[in-house]
């Protein structure tokens, strides 16, 4: 899909994994600059740069450094693509009471700081986008979760309003015997499909903030990663398959005012 415009594409959690694998199908798109987010710019080839999320310095410095590219490359739109993430208590690895608060650090506050950091920049332009990469664990864990909490992780919240409900998750977690397990607020306490049920409360509160923008969450489907080892390979996609779905929402095949979820199979679905 050529653009008779520049498009700069900033990736997060991009030297591996789908990260990686979004960057080398975009990287061949004519009109379209990719801009990596590493933790290691070491041999990271094309426009890569210092990014580590759950370092704030480092996400200022980033977003200086993508606002002086795109002025030298003279480009003409901004995306942004959260990616960045880990699940260390998935259901096929063993729980461990201290991880809550690092998946929740990563998966949600990460997002909420590179989006704050890249805002300005985004708005700039006028015609920007910001592309959140969730996952269909958040439905998992809102289907145990129980109704009044499933209610309000299933709206539009702000930061303040997302960390509130970060903090119980990562006192009942701790406070667990076993996991993931009930909780008597109501959580299901399963860090990783609790961020990004988060992650999706906190892509709607962007998108109706922001109006000028196209803001949308996306699942890649159950994707071959370091973060999915252990499970069954057969189920699992490549990480090209699984940047079908967030390429097609980045290269702006699926406009609208309303911030969207997106399933694997470039389907729209609905928000959970």
């Amino acid at each position: 899909m050529p653009h008779t415009k520049k498009v700069l594409v900033m990736v997060t959690g991009a030297s591996r994994g789908l990260g990686k694998a979004m960057c080398e199908k975009l990287s061949k798109e004519e009109g379209v600059i990719v801009v990596r987010g590493v933790r290691d710019i070491k041999d990271s080839p094309g426009h890569s740069i210092l990014l580590d999320v759950s370092d704030e310095s480092t996400v200022v410095k980033a977003a200086q450094d993508v606002e002086a590219i795109a002025k030298a490359e003279a480009v003409h739109e901004l995306v942004l693509v959260n990616n960045a993430g880990i699940g260390e208590d998935l259901p096929w690895k063993p729980a461990n009471k201290q991880i809550a608060e690092k998946t929740l650090c990563v998966n949600v506050t990460g997002v909420h700081l590179v989006t704050k950091h890249f805002l300005p920049l985004l708005l700039a332009f006028g015609k920007g986008r910001i592309i959140n990469i969730s996952s269909g664990a958040a439905l998992m864990n809102l289907e145990k979760t129980q109704p009044h909490m499933r209610e309000q992780l299933s709206t539009a919240m702000d930061y303040p309003s997302i960390e509130k409900h970060v903090a119980a998750f990562v006192s009942y977690y701790e406070a667990a015997s076993s996991l993931p397990c009930d909780s008597p607020a109501g959580y299901w306490l399963q860090a990783y499909g609790f961020s990004k049920a988060l992650l999706n409360s906190y892509t709607r509160h962007i998108a109706s903030s922001h109006p000028t923008l196209v803001v949308h969450a996306c699942t890649p489907g159950f994707v071959a990663t370091d973060m999915t080892q252990g499970a069954d390979p057969s189920k699992m996609k490549t990480p090209e398959e699984g940047a079908v779905t967030p390429c097609f929402l980045i290269l702006g095949s699926a406009d609208g005012s309303e911030a969207s979820y997106w399933k694997d199979g470039c389907v729209k679905g609905e928000w959970c």
